[in-house]
C-alpha cells in the first residue's frame, strides 16, 4: 500500500499537476503557499528509494546527479537526505497530514472569506436601507450579526416614533407600531453579538419610550425601564430627560393622565 501511494504521489508530482490544482483555487493568495509545499514534497520524495514511473509525458524516475547536486545545494536538500531512514519509514505518513494540513488551511480560508464578503454585503444594504422593510430585510437575511443588530434597533426607532406620532389620530395602528417598536427593542438587546455601547444606549431608551407610551396607569414598570437605562449608563446622553420623566411618572397626576388616556381612542 505504502509503494502504491508513494508511486501515486510521485506521478502526480512529476506530471506537474500542482500548478493545474492551484490555479482552480478562488483565493490566488494560496499560490505561494501551495507552491512551496511543492518544494518540500519534492525534496521528500526524490530522497526516498527510487520508483521506476514512466507515465505518459512526464520524466521522473531515479533521481540523475544533476537534480542531485541542485538539492544538496540547499538546506532543505541537505535535511531530507541525512533523513533518509526515518523517510523510508514514515515518508507515507508524513506526505498524507502535510496535504491533509492543506485542505483544511484551504477550507478554512475559503469559509473565512465567505463570512467576510457576508458581513461587507451586510453593512452596504445598511448604509441603504431606509424604510422599516429595507432594514427588516437586512435583519432577517443577515441574523447575529452587528449589522442585523442596528438594522432592528433602526426599524425600533422608526415604529416608535411612527406609533408616537399615531397615538393622537389613530389608537390601533398607534399600538400596532409600538408593540413592533418594542419587538425591535427586545431583539437588540438579546443579540448574540457584543453591542457597542450606543447600540444598547438607545435600545434601552427605545425600549422605556415603548412602554410609556402604551402606558395603562401603571408607572412601575415604565419607571423600572428608564432607570435600568440610567444603572446601566449613569452618564447617558439621555441622563437629563430621563432623570424628569422619572419623576413626572412618579407624581399621582401622571399616573391618572395616562390612565385616562389609554382608554381614548382617536380615530
Amino acid at each position: 500500500m505504502d509503494q502504491c501511494f508513494l508511486l501515486w504521489i510521485k506521478s502526480r508530482l512529476g506530471c506537474r499537476l500542482w500548478p493545474e490544482f492551484l490555479l482552480r483555487l478562488p483565493n490566488r493568495s494560496h499560490l505561494n503557499g501551495l507552491q512551496r509545499l511543492d518544494g518540500v514534497l519534492r525534496a521528500i520524495l526524490y530522497s526516498l528509494p527510487s520508483i521506476q514511473i514512466n507515465p505518459p509525458g512526464c520524466e521522473i524516475g531515479t533521481m540523475d546527479s544533476q537534480h542531485r547536486h541542485q538539492l544538496q545545494q540547499n538546506d532543505l536538500g541537505q535535511i531530507a537526505l541525512h533523513a533518509k531512514p526515518w523517510l523510508e519509514q514514515h515518508g507515507t505518513k508524513l506526505i498524507a497530514a502535510i496535504v491533509g494540513v492543506v485542505i483544511v488551511v484551504i477550507a478554512a480560508s475559503v469559509w473565512l472569506n465567505s463570512r467576510t464578503e457576508a458581513r461587507s454585503e451586510a453593512w452596504t444594504r445598511l448604509s441603504i436601507a431606509r424604510s422599516v422593510d429595507e432594514y427588516g430585510k437586512v435583519a432577517d437575511e443577515f441574523p447575529d450579526s452587528l449589522a442585523a443588530a442596528w438594522a432592528s434597533l433602526r426599524m425600533g426607532e422608526l415604529n416608535l416614533e411612527s406609533g408616537v406620532a399615531a397615538l393622537f389620530t389613530d389608537r390601533e395602528l398607534a399600538v400596532t407600531d409600538l408593540e413592533a417598536a418594542r419587538k425591535e427593542f427586545d431583539r437588540v438587546l438579546s443579540a448574540k453579538v457584543e453591542l457597542p455601547d450606543n447600540v444598547r444606549e438607545r435600545a434601552l431608551f427605545g425600549q422605556a419610550h415603548c412602554l410609556e407610551s402604551l402606558c395603562d396607569g401603571d408607572t412601575g414598570p415604565v419607571i423600572d425601564a428608564y432607570q435600568a437605562l440610567l444603572t446601566r449608563f449613569p452618564s447617558s446622553i439621555y441622563k437629563t430627560q430621563v432623570e424628569a420623566r422619572i419623576k413626572e411618572l412618579q407624581s399621582s397626576g401622571a399616573k391618572e393622565f395616562y390612565a385616562w388616556f389609554h382608554k381614548q381612542t382617536p380615530k
